[in-house]
C-alpha cells in the first residue's frame, strides 16, 4: 500500500484489511481472521496457532496522535484481557522484566 498508493486510494478499511488478510494467508495457511471474536469483541485482523494469538491487528486510518494512542491502549486493553483468561503472565518487555510491573511497561511514543 505504501509502494503504490493509487492502487488502494479509493478503498476504505474494510476493503484495505480484507487485502492484507489475503496476503497473510498466503504465508498462515489460511489462518488469518478478520473480524474475528477475540476476548471481549472483534479485532479486525487476528492469527491464531495452536489456540493462542499469534497475531492481533487493528486497521485504522490515521488520525493523528490522540487517534494512534486510543488505538494502542485497545490493543494492549485486549493483550491484558487475553493474558488474564489464559493464565499467561510471564509476558516480557524489551528490558527483560514482567509487563504487568509498571517499570517494565514497553515505550510507546
Amino acid at each position: 500500500m505504501e509502494q503504490s498508493p493509487g492502487t488502494y486510494a479509493q478503498m476504505g478499511e474494510e476493503d484495505r484489511r480484507q487485502t492484507i488478510v489475503a496476503t497473510l494467508n498466503t504465508h498462515y495457511a489460511g489462518r488469518a481472521a478478520a473480524e474475528a471474536f477475540n476476548v471481549a469483541g472483534k479485532t479486525d485482523i487476528l492469527i491464531r496457532h495452536d489456540g493462542r494469538n499469534l497475531f492481533i491487528c487493528e486497521c485504522k486510518f490515521w488520525e493523528g496522535p490522540a487517534g494512534f494512542t486510543e488505538t494502542i491502549d485497545q490493543l494492549f486493553s485486549l493483550h491484558r484481557l487475553a493474558r488474564h483468561q489464559a493464565g499467561d503472565r510471564d509476558v516480557r518487555t524489551r528490558e527483560g522484566t514482567n509487563g504487568d510491573s509498571e517499570e517494565g511497561q514497553a515505550d510507546v511514543g
